[in-house]
């Protein structure tokens, strides 16, 4: 299964011709003593671009889903981004609300540039950052996240 769009849009963000892939076959059992529920995906995306100007060059998402049915599961996966990533993300979806955590690697402060606003005139040269955030989104809230980071 490979299906594609022209865009996602949520909130703020705008998404360029995803394509969301079936890696591994999705199986739902619905026994009553046991039902499961899993698979793995990948979503493919042109560029992510923001309403204040950042832009998430083309990424990947990889992600597997293990739950008992579509309505609860958990999920985990990975995030690339041209040299952005590895990010590790795994959460759980309720049925009502997605929630999750993600995981930045130690990496070059530099592969972050396309995120900074051209207009903001401020160019990274050197360091590193690592940062780890929680993240909620629902229908009635919107996508919220905190976290922290570490930057040298």
């Amino acid at each position: 299964l490979s299906t594609g769009f022209d865009k996602l849009q949520y909130g703020t963000m705008l998404v360029s011709k995803p394509r969301l892939v079936l890696d591994h076959p999705v199986r739902w059992s619905r026994d009553p003593e046991n039902p499961t529920f899993s698979g793995a995906l990948a979503l493919n995306a042109g560029q992510t671009s923001f309403s204040g100007g950042s832009v998430l060059p083309p990424s990947v998402l990889t992600f597997s889903v293990d739950g008992t049915d579509p309505t609860v599961f958990r999920f985990k996966g990975n995030l690339h981004a041209d040299d952005i990533g590895p990010v590790q993300v795994n959460g759980r979806w309720d049925g009502e609300r997605l929630r999750g955590q993600a995981w930045w690697p130690k990496q070059s402060l530099t592969v972050f540039q396309p995120l900074i606003p051209p207009d903001w005139k401020m160019a990274l040269r050197g360091g590193e950052m690592y940062a780890q955030l929680a993240f909620s989104a629902a229908p009635d809230q919107g996508f919220e996240a905190g976290g922290h980071g570490v930057l040298k």
